[in-house]
């Protein structure tokens, strides 16, 4: 009888650290074929939904697992176009915005009339967060719909960059695509990932990495394009509408992030330095019902919405893009649910959250920004967003992005124990954490605030 094998890992680039692995035998399903045209209702513990993409000529397979643990040979077979016989899972601990699971080792079924030459052997499954904390504020901020919208629109192959090759896209048809799931290659395969808490890249490597972006930037400068939705919900103006939601609750969520950070981060003992200083930092910009943030964030989105836009990634730390095996310093990026019509500085935000704290202190960060910057020289960007303006709306942002996203990362406290709460709580967020707290510290971002409001919310 077939089987399905299941591992469990804390990590999907840093290698395994902890696996338990279960084999099952499973039923026989009814041919792949047949399930396809019957439908979601041939195919148990899936939800029903649209098919955006199915490279295997299989559109009419409308329905995807309701989570991971649902991910059947039924499916598969239906999903693939081919009868699958086996296969092996593993659930990814890393992702704070979806769930990944990595299926492997697919052993197709053969005889006669079937075909499975060039099948793949393995793929990846990105999925909608299980956990409604985590998951509600992302489908409300049109994170799934993003990435929705790049893989199935056609502007996956536009952009000026590599990404993965995408097999299938899946959505519930709602308007935030609250409940989704994309097929992509398993990028294991030929890429080299990074976790980003350890073996992140060196600065000097990162002036390169950046430059992919940057070729994006270039691209999409002023571009009417990146004035249509999802990319911009407001056309020509640029907005952080869609930030606003996490940052409504930061009153609330910031207790909650700053306990499970003293708890379970730091078992309990006095906080570093940099992390208290951010969090007296977000205390006082988030007293009062957030006067001071809803104030700052409105002055912000004013002042950037002055600037020329582009189109930028908008997550691009180093666990969203991959390094050729064959050919190092080949790039594959990943994880576009933040794409946005933006001021070009937005992708220069989370990669300090990847980068070693002893490569941007001590005032290093500012020599980086101007080698990378750079790769602006003879385009318009050059001349019509200068450097200081660039370093200003920097700090600027590195404000404004990180606090919509630690409401996202306190839903993070409902995780059930186990692996993949240890790993969140234990090892990514103390380190990506700690770095993006440092550079708080190290840019003053405090008074940085305090100048940008004046002496009305001193």
């Amino acid at each position: 009888m077939p089987t399905v094998t299941t591992t469990v890992t804390s990590a999907a680039a840093s290698g395994v650290t902890t696996t338990v692995t279960t084999t099952a035998a499973t039923p026989e399903p009814e041919p792949a074929a047949a399930a396809a045209a019957a439908g979601t209702t041939a195919i148990p513990n899936t939800r029903k939904g649209k098919c955006l993409k199915n490279v295997f000529g299989a559109e009419n397979v409308t329905s995807f697992p309701a989570d991971a643990d649902s991910v059947s040979k039924e499916w598969l077979s239906a999903a693939l176009n081919a009868p699958v016989e086996s296969f092996k899972t593993t659930i990814c601990a890393m992702g704070q915005v979806s769930n990944t699971l990595l299926i492997t080792e697919i052993v197709y079924t053969s005889g006669a009339g079937i075909n499975t030459y060039g099948m793949p052997k393995g793929l990846a499954l990105k999925m909608n967060k299980d956990e409604e904390a985590s998951r509600k504020p992302c489908s409300e901020m049109c994170l799934y719909t993003r990435e929705v919208y790049f893989y199935s629109s056609g502007i996956q192959a536009e952009v000026p960059v590599l990404s993965p090759e995408v097999y299938g896209v899946w959505t519930d048809g709602t308007e935030n695509d609250e409940f989704n799931c994309i097929m992509l290659e398993d990028m294991n395969q030929d890429w080299k990932g990074f976790s980003g808490y350890d073996g992140c890249p060196p600065l000097k490597q990162w002036v390169g990495i950046l430059g992919e972006v940057q070729k994006i930037h270039i691209q999409y400068w002023k571009s009417l394009e990146i004035q249509k939705p999802p990319m911009s919900m407001s056309g020509a103006k640029f907005t952080v509408d869609d930030w606003r939601g996490p940052i409504s609750t930061l009153p609330t969520a910031l207790p909650v992030f700053r306990d499970t950070i003293t708890t379970e981060s730091y078992a309990g003992k006095a906080l570093p330095s940099e992390w208290q200083y951010y969090f007296d930092f977000m205390e006082w910009m988030s007293a009062d019902n957030n006067r001071r943030m809803d104030a700052f964030m409105n002055m912000m989105e004013a002042e950037l919405a002055d600037r020329p836009m582009t189109l930028c990634h908008g997550d691009f730390n180093c666990g969203n893009f991959w390094e050729s095996k064959e050919k190092p310093g080949v790039y594959n990026i990943a994880d576009w649910q933040l794409l946005k019509m933006s001021p070009i500085v937005l992708d220069f935000v989370t990669p300090f959250a990847t980068i070693e704290t002893d490569e941007f202190t001590g005032g290093k960060w500012k020599q980086f920004l101007l080698d990378c910057y750079k790769a602006y020289d003879g385009t318009p960007i050059a001349t019509e967003y200068p450097m200081d303006m660039f370093i200003h709306d920097w700090k600027l942002l590195q404000i404004g992005f990180w606090s919509f996203v630690v409401p996202i990362l306190a839903g993070a406290a409902s995780l059930p124990p186990g692996d993949k709460r240890d790993f969140t709580w234990q090892k990514f967020f103390p380190v990506a954490g700690g770095r993006f707290c440092t550079l708080t510290q190290e840019l003053d971002l405090w008074k940085v605030a305090r100048d940008f409001l004046g002496d009305e919310y001193a």
